[in-house]
């Protein structure tokens, strides 16, 4: 255990104020919302849990060498990503996808007809977070074999690399693509870009890639054509109507909603929101979904933590530019990408363990 753990002082100050805050939030929503308090936990637990616990993190920080994680973890990673491309070669599940009794049913597995990777997960977009990191560590391995000059390495990751980008693709995500381009271009930045102008360039990544996956998500629509297949624009155009109908209610509910939210995650069949439009709705955005559930305080507080912690994250690889340093960065420079057509909140917290 690291006895000597002191949380950075850059992430405590924001962690401690989310902390009080959900605290002041759960008591909004007891005695104004009349929401259980069970089912704040339940959300607060869902949404934020490793979050919560990051003191425990730094607690149990740098227990293994990075070394070893990245061969581990690359070592997992592979039987993970063939199992994805036999799934999508064979158009067949293979392992079990749902249980006897139907309370656990992968989701959206089928594509226009065609199984998508999911490997051993829930979803093609979990499985996808997995590969997107794989992608990361690898990439950032070949670019120390070429620094290193390492002709066999370079053969070997670089045959790696390809196989989690065909795996990225089989899972037929549109997010994961955007996942695994954007640690791609992280990784070709750090390598084109000296000490001082990554601290300014590569900080800001994640915004230059939140706002491209904005604009992608809302011109789409118009630009691409074809209702089938990849190209079609019918998942993006339900997204685009959820985004509409939760910030409407979110900020037209009651005069406090818009900066305390409504205590609701947006889940099908989950909520304390009487409309049923809502209740058969899903929300696939971070941002929306945070605001809802906690308010815009919430949602700016959530964002100061996770900005503060992506620093700590490129700080950490710029003081020590190890490929599991740096594949670790590449893969955190997504996180708000990542929460544009999809509720990704568990994953990126996690990180900060190693």
């Amino acid at each position: 255990l690291n006895h000597t753990w002191v949380m950075p002082r850059k992430i405590a100050l924001p962690w401690l104020v989310f902390i009080f805050y959900l605290v002041i939030h759960a008591l909004y929503l007891s005695a104004f919302v009349r929401l259980p308090i069970t089912t704040t936990l339940f959300g607060y637990n869902a949404y934020y849990f490793f979050l919560l616990i990051l003191p425990v993190f730094f607690v149990l920080k740098d227990c293994m060498p990075g070394k070893w994680l990245l061969l581990w973890f690359l070592l997992l990673s592979l039987p993970l990503a063939l199992l994805g491309l036999a799934q999508y070669i064979t158009n067949h599940p293979i392992v079990p996808v749902q249980s006897n009794d139907d309370r656990f049913m992968v989701q959206s597995l089928w594509f226009f007809g065609q199984v998508r990777a999911v490997s051993l997960f829930p979803s093609p977009g979990t499985f996808g977070n997995i590969i997107a990191l794989a992608c990361a560590l690898s990439t950032a391995w070949f670019l120390n074999a070429i620094t290193a000059k390492n002709r066999r390495t370079l053969l070997y990751v670089g045959v790696l690399i390809l196989i989690m980008l065909l795996t990225a693709f089989t899972t037929l995500t549109r997010a994961v693509y955007l996942q695994a381009a954007s640690v791609l271009g992280f990784c070709l930045l750090w390598r084109w870009t000296t000490s001082a102008q990554r601290s300014t360039w590569l900080k800001l990544w994640p915004i230059f890639t939140a706002f491209f996956g904005f604009i992608t998500a809302l011109v789409a629509g118009g630009v691409l054509g074809r209702s089938e297949g990849l190209l079609s624009v019918s998942s993006l155009q339900e997204r685009l109507y959820q985004w509409r109908l939760f910030l409407d209610v979110w900020w037209s509910e009651n005069s406090a909603s818009p900066f305390f939210g409504l205590g609701y995650m947006p889940y099908k069949g989950f909520g304390n929101i009487a409309s049923s439009d809502l209740k058969a709705q899903n929300l696939d955005n971070s941002f929306l979904a945070i605001g809802v559930h906690i308010g815009l305080i919430g949602l700016l507080l959530w964002l100061w933590l996770m900005w503060q912690a992506w620093g700590y994250i490129l700080r950490s690889a710029m003081a020590a530019p190890t490929p599991w340093r740096l594949g670790l960065a590449a893969f955190w420079s997504t996180w708000a990408l990542s929460g544009v057509l999809n509720v990704n909140l568990v994953v990126y917290p996690l990180i900060l363990l190693f």
